[in-house]
C-alpha cells in the first residue's frame, strides 16, 4: 500500500525476503470485515485488514482494504490478482 507503481510477483518476493533479512516479524494479521461474491468460476473477495510488523524491537501497524481475485479451474482456485489500500 502507498506505492505508486505496480510491482510484479519478483519484486514482491524481492521485497518480503528483504524485510526477512532486517529481521521484521509478522506479529499480528486480523480480516476483521470479509465479503466475497462469485460470478461463475471468478470469485471477488474483499477484507478490511490490520498486520503488525515488529522489526529489532519497534511495531510497525498497517491497516488498509485488499481485493482479491481467485479463478476456479477443475478442482482447484487460482489467486490471479490482488490490489491492496491503506486506511490511514
Amino acid at each position: 500500500p502507498g506505492n505508486p507503481k505496480f510491482d510484479d510477483q519478483a519484486a514482491i518476493f524481492a521485497s518480503a525476503r528483504a524485510s526477512a533479512e532486517r529481521g521484521a516479524k509478522l506479529t499480528r494479521l486480523e480480516f476483521s470485515t470479509t465479503m466475497i461474491q462469485v460470478y461463475g468460476s471468478t470469485v471477488i473477495m474483499y477484507s478490511n485488514y490490520v498486520l503488525d510488523l515488529e522489526v529489532k524491537g519497534v511495531k510497525e501497524t498497517n491497516s488498509g482494504r485488499a481485493t482479491e481475485i481467485f479463478v476456479i479451474k477443475g478442482d482447484t482456485i487460482e489467486n490471479v490478482g490482488w490490489h491492496l489500500d491503506e486506511i490511514k
